[in-house]
């Protein structure tokens, strides 16, 4: 006849955790999006972004749907398609304005053809004096004046 081993004395209580909140999954240092959702890939470089906002209109907006098919297509060169700027709430009149502002600035160069999607290429930034200070506040109107002066 096979007998068990003795069992130790479990006490239930001892068991338990004391504080409720170290069950919870501490939150990501970094934020990231939801499985299946839609993001921004970086890096974007800060003064590209500081002059391309700083233009009138919808260029920014623009601008950062060039960065999202170029970093969808891991290319800095890709075809701009008016129908998802539309999902942006940019018109394609809109979106024509902001990427001739954009061009105009030296952060892209644009090959368009009649009746194609352009085809556009991001460009480094130019070389313009302290775009953005050090806080992240920028003077739009020495941005825009910085930009007119190196139109191309």
């Amino acid at each position: 006849m096979k007998m068990d081993p003795p069992t130790p004395n479990l006490d239930p209580d001892q068991l338990r955790l004391t504080d409720p909140r170290a069950l919870k999954p501490k939150p990501s240092s970094r934020p990231r999006p939801k499985a299946g959702k839609r993001f921004l890939k970086g890096p974007i470089p800060w003064d590209w972004l500081c002059v391309a906002l700083s233009l009138p209109g919808r260029a920014g907006a623009v601008g950062i749907a060039i960065w999202f098919w170029a970093g969808i297509s891991r290319n800095r060169t890709v075809k701009l398609s008016y129908a998802d700027l539309a999902r942006m709430d940019v018109d394609r009149y809109a979106a024509r304005r902001g990427l001739l502002a954009l061009k105009k600035a030296g952060l892209v160069n644009v090959e368009s053809q009649s009746g194609c999607a352009p085809v556009v290429t991001i460009l480094d930034t130019p070389s313009v004096p302290t775009l953005c200070s050090s806080t992240g506040e920028s003077d739009s109107r020495n941005v825009l004046a910085s930009c007119k002066s190196t139109e191309r």
